[in-house]
Formats: C-alpha cells, sequence, structure tokens
C-alpha cells in the first residue's frame, strides 16, 4: 500500500508543473533547434553541435 501511495505521489508531482514552466522547456528547445538549423546550414558543425551535450563520450558520426 505505501508503494502505491509513494506512486501516486510521484505522478501527481510530476504532473504539477505550471503551464509557464512548460512553455519556456519548449521555447528554448525551439531555440536551441533553431540555431543547429542556422549552423548546419553554413557548414558550421562546432556551432551545430553545441546544442548537444558536451562529454568525450558522445560521438557524432554520418555515413557518406
Amino acid at each position: 500500500m505505501v508503494r502505491y501511495i509513494a506512486l501516486l505521489l510521484f505522478i501527481f508531482n510530476s504532473c504539477a508543473k505550471s503551464p509557464q514552466s512548460n512553455i519556456r522547456e519548449i521555447d528554448a528547445i525551439k531555440k536551441v533547434l533553431a540555431n543547429q538549423r542556422i549552423c548546419w546550414n553554413n557548414g558550421d558543425i562546432d556551432g551545430f553541435m553545441l546544442g548537444y551535450w558536451n562529454s568525450d563520450k558522445f560521438k557524432f558520426s554520418w555515413v557518406n
């Protein structure tokens, strides 16, 4: 029973974000994507990659 109550509290808490914070997050994501599109179209791979996680573990590759 305690597990179910904890699960319900977790679900309600995760849904409790205000709509304004969701809008700000969506706007931030759109800004990153727009900057990536501009960088990609200009051939600026370094600028394009700024939108991704900065780690040596992250690899970017493509096939010609």
